[in-house]
């Protein structure tokens, strides 16, 4: 293979279907995700496990700056691995972690705080193996609903719509015993 052919890019040629433009959303629905990716930056509380979330109330300022800087991360549904980071530290204050969230924890350490893992001479995997990425993604998401589960019903505090919010609550808790 030569150099120049290296290099082409693909074209399609003239048998090939042409491939359908990607369908644009509204204005008004666009300016709705911002409005709610904003609020969710802005207002969604910090995840942890129960009894230890007041723990985590001197982390709120690197929270939001996390959450602006990654807040591609909420257009995909995932809280930001800085908020999986506190949540996990929670955890371990009630149950010491397995070999894989230990792996996660410290990965996450080293990303989020390379300095003071530096500074505690504190090593870490070069990357998650498998079922640890895989884990961590799973963390993230169950946080991320967790968050705008507590938005909608600070949203709609009467009792009727607090009733169907209620289902949605028990079945977030029951995925938390299978994640740590």
């Amino acid at each position: 293979m030569t150099m120049t052919e290296q290099h082409k890019l693909p074209i399609p040629e003239a048998q090939d279907p042409p491939t359908p433009k990607p369908r644009s959303k509204s204005p008004e629905k666009e300016s709705k995700e911002f409005a709610q990716l904003f609020v969710h930056i802005l207002r969604a509380p910090i995840v942890g496990m129960p009894g230890w979330v007041d723990t985590l109330k001197d982390q709120w300022d690197k929270v939001l700056i996390q959450r602006l800087a990654h807040h591609q991360d909420f257009m995909e549904g995932m809280c930001t691995e800085y908020e999986a980071m506190l949540y996990i530290s929670t955890a371990t204050l009630t149950a010491p972690p397995s070999h894989n969230w230990l792996n996660i924890y410290m990965w996450l350490f080293n990303r989020c705080m390379p300095e003071a893992a530096k500074a505690n001479d504190l090593a870490s995997p070069a990357k998650l193996e498998g079922s640890e990425a895989e884990d961590l993604e799973r963390l993230r998401r169950w946080i991320f609903k967790r968050q705008a589960l507590h938005l909608k019903r600070e949203e709609q505090p009467d009792a009727q719509n607090a009733q169907k919010i209620v289902q949605p609550a028990k079945e977030v808790e029951f995925e938390q015993a299978r994640l740590i």
